[in-house]
């Protein structure tokens, strides 16, 4: 009997597909990752036979990740350069642009930049409470003090690349 997969999903011990592209909508360019400079937990989605989210070696099937399309806009919706966002939505796809994953940062990103570049040249009172740097994915109600750290933050090392790219590393 063959068993079946979701739209885009793929056994988990078949190869990935070849690269990902990126795509970057605020000047309409494109780049090409080769999946050798990124880890496996990035490049595949993988989930156990109850659908939840598993490693690829646990897993009974997996969609790679092909596409990756960042959309950076200032506080009028216009595309900016992404340093320079109130707003960074990330979106991610399968093989035949099957939907995989959004993420967004909190909004009013960019004065929230502000905020923090602010409180790092200002020394801090040892007693006083950090509240946690902006742009992290998974926050909650769009507050940054009810940020919780997801399970699986050790597995999400291409926001390190992105944060670097944007300009937070």
């Amino acid at each position: 009997m063959t068993q079946r997969f979701p739209p885009g999903a793929q056994d988990p011990k078949s190869p990935h597909p070849g690269s990902i592209e990126a795509k970057y909508y605020w000047n309409d360019s494109k780049e090409t990752w080769p999946i050798s400079d990124l880890p496996e937990s990035f490049i595949f989605r993988c989930f156990d036979k109850n659908g939840e989210r598993a490693q690829r070696v646990n897993a009974a099937w997996c969609i790679p990740v092909v596409e990756v399309e960042t959309v950076s806009v200032d506080e009028n919706g216009n595309p900016v350069v992404p340093k320079e966002a109130d707003s960074v939505s990330i979106s991610e796809y399968g093989p035949g642009h099957t939907f995989i994953q959004h993420t967004q940062s909190v909004p009013h990103l960019k004065r929230q930049r502000e905020l923090d570049r602010q409180r790092q040249s200002t020394p801090q009172d040892a007693t006083t409470p950090q509240r946690p740097q902006s742009f992290k994915p998974n926050q909650s109600n769009y507050t940054l003090s009810d940020y919780r750290e997801p399970p699986w933050q050790g597995q999400l090392g291409w926001w390190a690349r992105l944060k670097a790219w944007i300009g937070f590393g």
